[in-house]
């Protein structure tokens, strides 16, 4: 310490356990996903707020705010090629969905779209996987759901 100068560290889960603070992230461990099922997801990693529910595959929202989720999976292309939609759906309907378009020849592609969304406490966000496959390559690359409070609606 220089002159009296005082140094205080937070780390990252010191900042993330706020109190209201809400954050979690879970991963599907089990392949295929077919289309039309709601993803769920076998490991819960964090779920600060306890707003996601692994096995459902639903996130209730503990509070009123603006969210911030971000999806992660490696795709696949049939061998026409085309493309991969995962569709959102809040409190049970259709809100909005991300397509990845692929190509035959590529062995695998990215879908992994980030989204921010307006929640009332209760509010219910789940995904599915519309078309295409969603695949597996190694342990450290299973498809990914995270999501967090921006900004606390009061």
């Amino acid at each position: 310490m220089r002159g009296g100068d005082m140094e205080t560290i937070i780390t990252y889960n010191e900042v993330r356990s706020l109190p209201g603070g809400v954050y979690f992230a879970a991963a599907h461990r089990e392949h295929p996903i077919t289309p039309f099922e709601t993803i769920n997801y076998q490991e819960v990693i964090v779920n600060i707020g306890n707003g996601i529910d692994g096995e459902t595959g639903v996130f209730t929202a503990p509070v009123d705010g603006s969210y911030q989720f971000s999806f992660y999976a490696v795709i696949t292309a049939d061998s026409n090629g085309g493309y991969v939609s995962m569709w959102v759906y809040k409190n049970g309907e259709h809100n909005l969905h991300f397509t990845q378009a692929t190509e035959a020849s590529q062995a695998f592609n990215q879908l992994s779209p980030t989204w921010q969304m307006l929640l009332k406490k209760g509010d219910q966000i789940h995904l599915k996987l519309h078309k295409g496959v969603i695949t597996e390559i190694q342990s450290p690359q299973h498809p990914t759901f995270i999501g967090e409070l921006i900004t606390e609606q009061v």
